[in-house]
C-alpha cells in the first residue's frame, strides 16, 4: 500500500470515529413580538456556553407558590460586551425580567432586559440593545 492511500484509509478511519457535532438550536420556541414582564427571585444561574440561564421563581398573584421559569439568553461572550459578569445575577436576588415568552405557555422566556430590584440596576442583552 502506497503512502498516500494508507493516508486516505488513516484519514477516513478518523473521520468515521469522530463524534457527530451538536447544531446550535434555535430560538423558535420563543414569541418574537409579544414580551411579558415576572417579578420574582433568581433560584439558579447557569453562567456557560451555550446559553446563560437564570431559574427565577415568579410571584404568584393570589398567594400560591411561585412557579419556575427557566429564563434564557445570549452566550457569556456577548453578555460581558453589555457589562455583564458572571457575578451579576446570583441566586436570591429580586429581579424584574422583560422577556420573550415560550409559543407553547411553558413557564420560559428569552430575556431581554433583567432589572436589578435591590439596587436599581439594569443589565441589557442584545436584544435590548436591538429594541433601542
Amino acid at each position: 500500500m502506497s503512502t498516500r492511500q494508507l493516508f486516505f484509509v488513516a484519514a477516513m478511519a478518523a473521520f468515521g470515529l469522530a463524534p457527530p457535532a451538536f447544531a446550535h438550536h434555535s430560538f423558535t420556541p420563543y414569541e418574537d413580538k409579544k414580551t411579558v414582564t415576572l417579578i420574582g427571585t433568581a433560584k439558579k444561574v447557569r453562567w456557560g456556553n451555550p446559553h446563560v440561564e437564570i431559574q427565577m421563581l415568579v410571584k404568584a398573584q393570589d398567594g400560591e407558590a411561585p412557579q419556575e421559569w427557566n429564563l434564557v439568553t445570549s452566550n457569556p461572550g456577548i453578555l460581558k460586551r453589555f457589562g455583564w459578569t458572571q457575578k451579576s445575577v446570583n441566586p436570591g436576588d429580586r429581579i424584574r425580567v422583560l422577556c420573550y415568552p415560550k409559543r407553547d405557555g411553558t413557564d420560559g422566556c428569552r430575556l431581554i432586559t433583567l432589572f436589578e430590584l435591590d439596587t436599581g440596576k439594569t443589565l441589557g442583552t442584545k436584544l435590548s440593545a436591538a429594541a433601542q
